[in-house]
Order: C-alpha cells, then sequence, then structure tokens
C-alpha cells in the first residue's frame, strides 16, 4: 500500500483534526503525494512534499482577501513539508485548468472577486494579457 510510507505523517493530521478520519489518496498534487481525509463533518487535504513555505504564507496572507482553504497545519515531518488545508467547494482548478485556458481561469476569479494586492509580498506575479 502506497500510503504506508506516510503513516506517521498521516496519524499526524488524524491528531490535528480530533475527528475519525477516512483517508484516500488523490490523484492531483504535481509535486507532492496529496490525501482526502474525510470527517463526517468536513473534508481535509493533507499535502505532502517540500518547499511548501512560500504557498503556507500565501494562504495565511489571502485568508481574509480571496476565498482559499484555511490552513489547519503546517510543520516539516520527516524531512518533508506538510500543509493540512481544509476543502474548498466548487471543481478542483486542477480539473477546471484541463476544460479552460489558465487565462480563462484568471479572468473568471477577477470577475468574481475584484481585488487588487498593492502590497502582496508574493515574489512572483501572475501576468495576464
Amino acid at each position: 500500500m502506497e500510503n504506508s510510507k506516510f503513516i506517521k505523517i498521516i496519524d499526524w493530521a488524524k491528531s490535528q483534526l480530533q475527528k475519525d478520519v477516512i483517508v484516500s489518496k488523490e490523484l492531483h498534487g504535481d509535486r507532492s503525494d496529496v490525501f482526502r481525509l474525510s470527517t463526517p463533518d468536513d473534508n481535509y487535504f493533507l499535502k505532502i512534499g517540500s518547499d511548501f513555505t512560500k504557498e503556507y504564507e500565501r494562504l495565511v496572507w489571502l485568508k481574509d482577501r480571496l476565498p482559499v482553504p484555511k490552513v489547519i497545519a503546517f510543520r516539516k515531518i520527516e524531512g518533508r513539508d506538510v500543509l493540512l488545508l481544509s476543502e474548498m467547494k466548487g471543481k478542483n482548478l486542477k480539473v477546471l485548468s484541463k476544460e479552460w485556458r489558465a487565462e480563462k481561469v484568471v479572468s473568471n476569479q477577477r470577475r468574481k472577486y475584484p481585488t487588487s494586492f498593492p502590497f502582496c509580498n508574493s515574489e512572483r506575479k501572475l501576468s495576464v494579457t
């Protein structure tokens, strides 16, 4: 079972949620392993990989500005970055990106959430023409 190499990390995530959890491997995750953690009330995602610090910082910064997953916990375990996130309702952007070009996704989000971030601390800028 592929999940066996992540048992310690999955157990840590379960302890953070303090609920009965059903774990399933997700097919998403280009640079990471992703697990869905389903509880009786909600779903969560556990991302295991490397270099999640910037993603964590961006999610924390965006939390009161745009709808983004809530960071439940973030830490390094067994040399891996581990990010536990709440599930957001809607269509997965990874799936949507296969149906729409990136520019259409960004344009749609800009119409839905018109805002600017002049003080965004992100080093990366997305330019859409």
